[in-house]
């Protein structure tokens, strides 16, 4: 039994020209199942030789170092199946393993090799609440639901999270223990979430400018704070295309697609989910805010760059001042640019939220259909458009 590296196996490259990397299991001649690594390079970055991805491609020693530990654990886990499988006597290899340790060294660095930087970073978190709460370690296969119950009223009274809060932690500890189960570490009925535990997440009003708002910030004069022009632009320009800030910043000019028929076309990767999704959001922007898009990428297209290229920090800094001078009641802030695009485009324009759903980049329309919001007077204005037999 061997598992290896292979480059590019169904010979097709994505948009971006590159080929996914993914690992082969040779259980038997013709049993070789595969498993993707969510890594994609271009062919340029893959030495098929030696297995490796070459120097010449970013953070390629962390890649390397991810890809080894992942084979090798893979191998280990296999190799475990094959005993239990051929052994007369039903040979078992059942380690303890340290719940932390299991964090630590496989559930982030491995596992979850195409999850973004920012939901490592909650299951690092959760590996130093869980440090915090039993200092002394704790085995996996003793986890079960009076710990995660404690666990959980330890992050309620010690850490004074909220409930949302704790449901990202414990929704993480659930993953874990899910890895758990799929390595063969502890039984599936052993597993404590699936006995029932839970911690519910509570849905969040998630504010925004109203078209009012958003007309006032427009219409504002700023011939006597020309510092802040470019800073409400940017806002103005997340507000119209609902892009978070993290992907408006990693924009270039390369992004845009100048049509024959002068309209100009948006196309990024959310950076967000592009490690596990690899979805591609691509929208004619010409086709909505009156223009408003297109006037901003031609004032910034010879530098775009300057335009994006600011610290969240610093334009949150800046953010303050606009507000402060614009009158605005409603804080600014980076992210609410993105709330504002998704409020305005569904409640004060009526764009269905399927739609909305494909600008937004959401994977679920739940996550959209949140920021529909409907009154009676809405109710009201449906209720008279039907006829009432």
């Amino acid at each position: 039994m061997q598992v290896k590296i292979v480059f590019n196996r169904k010979n097709s490259l994505n948009q971006k020209g590159e080929g996914l990397l993914e690992f082969q299991i040779y259980l038997t001649r013709t049993k070789r199942p595969t498993k993707s690594t969510g890594i994609y390079i271009a062919p340029i970055h893959w030495d098929d030789k030696q297995k490796l991805i070459r120097k010449s491609y970013k953070n390629h020693e962390e890649l390397n170092a991810l890809l080894h530990l992942k084979r090798n654990e893979l191998e280990n886990f296999y190799l475990k199946e094959l005993l239990k499988i051929g052994s007369r006597d039903k040979i078992e290899i059942k380690e303890k393993i340290d719940l932390y340790d299991f964090i630590d060294n496989y559930v982030i660095k491995v596992s979850n090799l195409e999850l973004s930087e920012g939901t490592q970073k909650i299951y690092r978190r959760l590996s130093k609440y869980l440090k915090e709460f039993n200092p002394k370690g704790v085995k996996i296969e003793n986890i079960n639901v009076a710990f995660c119950e404690l666990f959980n009223a330890w992050l309620l009274n010690e850490k004074k999270l909220a409930q949302n809060s704790r449901h990202s932690l414990i929704t993480k500890l659930k993953k874990c223990l899910s890895v758990a189960v799929k390595l063969d570490y502890i039984p599936f009925a052993q597993n404590p979430f699936v006995k029932g535990f839970a911690v519910r997440e509570i849905p969040t009003i998630k504010k925004a400018l109203d078209l009012t708002e958003l007309t006032i910030l427009e219409n504002v004069d700023l011939i006597t704070r020309p510092e802040l022009k470019k800073c409400k632009d940017r806002f103005l320009f997340c507000c119209y295309t609902g892009l978070r800030y993290g992907d408006f910043n990693r924009l270039t000019i390369d992004n845009f697609d100048f049509l024959e028929n002068g309209k100009i076309r948006l196309k990024y990767a959310p950076h967000k989910t592009m490690k596990s999704s690899g979805k591609l959001i691509s929208w004619i922007v010409s086709d909505f805010w009156a223009g408003k898009i297109d006037a901003l990428i031609h004032k910034y297209k010879e530098d775009f760059k300057s335009f994006t290229k600011i610290t969240n920090q610093k334009h949150n800094e800046q953010l303050k001042e606009l507000q402060r001078f614009a009158k605005i009641k409603q804080p600014l802030h980076t992210h609410l640019a993105r709330h504002t695009c998704i409020s305005v485009l569904i409640n004060d324009y009526g764009l269905s939220v399927d739609n909305v759903q494909m600008i937004a980049g959401h994977s679920k329309i739940e996550t959209t259909m949140g920021y529909l919001k409907k009154t009676e007077k809405d109710l009201a204005n449906a209720a008279s458009k039907v006829v009432w037999g």
